[in-house]
């Protein structure tokens, strides 16, 4: 019995994996990747108010209870007509990343296949970020054979490769790859 035909394939990636600078000084970001666009180019740390940049280097939550607070989660709703991922950061949904104003998650970064999107938070927002999906991002690909669900029902919850990036105030840097 033939397998059915998977209706698409897993995109490269556009750019290498991130790199996250922060000028202690003003809170300024710099994101960027050692290749931008079909060249290569090095990323060199920037100054900013006169002092060299702080490259973040990000951390993976383990499963110790400490850690769970940290870890970004990723939820994709809808199909073809919705194509979104929300990340959560903390992973018990009764327990959330803390958003006060001396402890809190003040950005969210997503990297997708095409490139990443930033959200930034305020204390008192719930620890998350909505980001709309388009081109190869929403559309390009799906690990399992169609009619898993069948065509009329696909969520496309089967997409990975995604990594979230979540800033803490208070504990820096923090990853989870989807």
């Amino acid at each position: 019995m033939d397998q059915p035909k998977k209706t698409s394939t897993l995109p490269k990636f556009r750019s290498d994996c991130p790199r996250f600078y922060i000028c202690d000084y003003c809170n300024a970001l710099l994101i960027g990747s050692s290749r931008v666009g079909h060249g290569n180019s090095e990323l060199a740390p920037s100054r900013c108010c006169g002092q060299p940049m702080r490259e973040l280097v990000p951390r993976q939550a383990s499963d110790a209870s400490d850690e769970l607070v940290h870890r970004p989660m990723m939820t994709i709703t809808g199909g073809f007509e919705h194509n979104t991922v929300v990340v959560h950061v903390g992973a018990d949904p009764r327990h959330p990343h803390p958003m006060t104003s001396d402890h809190y998650v003040d950005w969210i970064w997503l990297r997708s296949f095409e490139g990443g999107h930033l959200k930034y938070l305020n204390p008192g927002q719930d620890p998350e970020a909505s980001f709309a999906l388009s081109d190869e991002d929403a559309f390009g690909y799906c690990d399992q054979p169609i009619c898993k669900m069948g065509r009329g029902h696909c969520m496309f919850q089967c997409k990975r490769g995604y990594a979230a990036y979540a800033h803490c105030t208070k504990h820096g840097l923090w990853m989870f790859i989807f």
